[in-house]
């Protein structure tokens, strides 16, 4: 898939591994019919895709595979604010695969290690955790409150990506645990350091073939009505691949790739600039146990995008010190293999699907509020 590292936004996008698999074998289908009343002579946009004889295993969705388990041990915790009648404990979440345990913290004994289950050999299941990082959560319960709440303290991150390989891992890592809110805690406390061993006792993957990353991002909508700019924190964006043409019931149909389920209102100049994760940022609570490392510069925010042919945007007319957008800055995380990156290649290239961003109220998600579509070629020729 063509791409210019000089372009910061790029809609590019990823169906699971089944989705893509069936959608090239309907591709095959209808290039089977337009073939018998095609010449020989025929440009590649319209030849048809070509077959894999061998598909690796890696790539499919297998059922009744293996279950591994990746394990993270807490191996040191530093600058934990322990309190008399307070109960710290720790906890792992993952919500893409509904993982979730917790542990209580002792300062006198040692936590045996989180154990989540992966399935082995599964793309889908690597990309769910390339979409999301594993978040690590500190509690805190206090026995002298009546309602004993756990509330958050800190909240970090680890990217388990990296030991999706066809080799068994074993590594020690430092994560950081960045306060957030310390309402009704009465606890002072700073960036707690923690120290994990992360192993696995077999490989996560059969082949180690991924060949390309691809990052979605949606940064900011710009010119909005008042009326939807007042519930900014309840819209939700969504993008899909739609077909171009009409299937049996004179209907486009229409495959949803990923959303963003969170926008905030505000001066575009005092817009937090750091990339949130979207699958663990809800809320308007921006902790940097969220953030990602990727950001934008401002002082580049209309700079080498890909607008619509023909049609005046007037950046130049946007005063970023005085005028508000619906704020996101969230962003999500793809691999591909071979496979996939060939099927995902063929779908842009033979031209019968466009990319639909639609933005909606979250409690009323048929009811879109605003909609754009791209078209897909710009992803094989960014810079034509």
């Amino acid at each position: 898939m063509a791409s210019s590292s000089q372009y910061r936004i790029k809609m590019v996008s990823i169906l699971s591994d089944k989705e893509l698999l069936r959608y090239q074998e309907v591709l095959k289908k209808r290039t089977s019919k337009k073939g018998k009343s095609k010449t020989t002579n025929q440009s590649v946009q319209s030849s048809p895709i070509l077959e894999q004889e061998i598909v690796p295993e890696s790539s499919i969705e297998k059922t009744g595979s293996n279950k591994v388990f990746m394990y993270l041990q807490l191996q040191n915790i530093i600058n934990v604010p322990y309190a008399d009648n307070k109960r710290l404990f720790i906890s792992l979440r993952h919500n893409n695969t509904n993982y979730a345990d917790e542990k209580e913290l002792d300062e006198n004994t040692r936590l045996s290690a989180f154990a989540i289950p992966i399935e082995q050999y599964n793309m889908d299941v690597a990309n769910a955790f390339s979409d999301e990082p594993v978040a690590i959560i500190l509690t805190v319960v206090s026995e002298e409150e009546n309602d004993a709440t756990e509330k958050t303290i800190a909240q970090g991150q680890i990217d388990l990506i990296h030991f999706f390989t066809n080799k068994r891992t074993v590594v020690s890592t430092e994560i950081l645990l960045y306060p957030t809110s310390f309402e009704h805690i009465d606890l002072e406390m700073g960036t707690c350091k923690t120290v994990w061993h992360v192993y696995s006792l077999l490989p996560l993957m059969r082949y180690e073939d991924f060949n390309n990353m691809i990052f979605i991002t949606i940064e900011s909508i710009y010119n909005a009505s008042s009326d939807i700019m007042d519930i900014a924190q309840s819209l939700g964006v969504s993008l899909s691949f739609r077909s171009k043409f009409p299937n049996e019931i004179n209907e486009f149909d229409t495959t949803k790739i990923c959303t963003f389920n969170y926008l905030d209102r505000g001066l575009i100049i005092d817009q937090d600039t750091t990339y949130r994760w979207a699958s663990i940022s809800m809320d308007e609570s921006h902790n940097l146990g969220q953030s990602t490392d990727c950001s934008i510069s401002l002082h580049k925010l209309f700079s080498d995008l890909l607008c619509t042919e023909g049609v005046d945007f007037n950046f130049d007319g946007i005063s970023m010190a005085k005028e508000e957008a619906l704020i996101c800055n969230l962003l999500r995380r793809y691999i591909l293999d071979e496979v996939l990156n060939n099927i995902l290649e063929a779908v842009i290239v033979y031209d019968e699907q466009e990319l639909i961003i639609e933005v909606y109220d979250r409690a009323q998600p048929d009811s879109i509020l605003l909609r754009g579509t791209i078209d897909l070629s710009i992803f094989l020729y960014p810079d034509g």
